[in-house]
């Protein structure tokens, strides 16, 4: 897996990252890709077992505007797992969270469609979690973003010669 982050210049970089969901079942971690253990370059919390020492944890479309609302002070990092690319409440979700006053880092992960990191991008998130496969696709997505962020086209050229 790779975390792809973008600082406020749009700029973006990619690193391989792996990352430990825990507590949870061995069977529901496989569901979205991230492993069981302690052996990761991140520890996340699932919104079930979040606490006050809680650092990064998982939410979902699932959860409500009041979970951003009650999320410990501890908490850094929010990775959202999109489980269908077709459900857009997690849009709404990462602007709520920015617009209330989160500083921390908002991450994309799951099922969402490449070409949507843009608009996620727009929302607020700061950041994606992606497999190997799907880096390049989303490196030249995000390419794009500074062009596609002031209504300009990456190849300018004439639309009529």
């Amino acid at each position: 897996m790779y975390l792809v982050t973008i600082n406020t210049e749009e700029q973006f970089t990619a690193n391989p990252a792996t990352f430990n969901l825990s507590p949870i079942e061995e069977s529901d971690s496989e569901l979205i890709g991230f492993n069981t253990g302690d052996d990761a370059d991140y520890q996340i919390t699932p919104f079930s077992h979040i606490n006050d020492n809680s650092q990064s944890v998982l939410l979902s479309a699932d959860n409500h505007l009041s979970d951003l609302d009650n999320l410990p002070k501890s908490v850094q990092t929010v990775i959202f797992y999109v489980a269908d690319f077709k459900d857009g409440r997690v849009f709404s979700l990462v602007r709520h969270l920015k617009q209330s006053g989160f500083k921390g880092d908002i991450w994309i992960a799951g099922e969402f469609s490449l070409d949507q990191s843009g608009y996620f991008y727009k929302s607020g998130a700061t950041g994606f979690i992606v497999q190997d496969n799907q880096l390049a696709t989303l490196k030249n997505t995000l390419a794009d973003l500074k062009t596609a962020h002031f209504g300009q086209s990456v190849n300018s050229l004439p639309m009529f010669r």
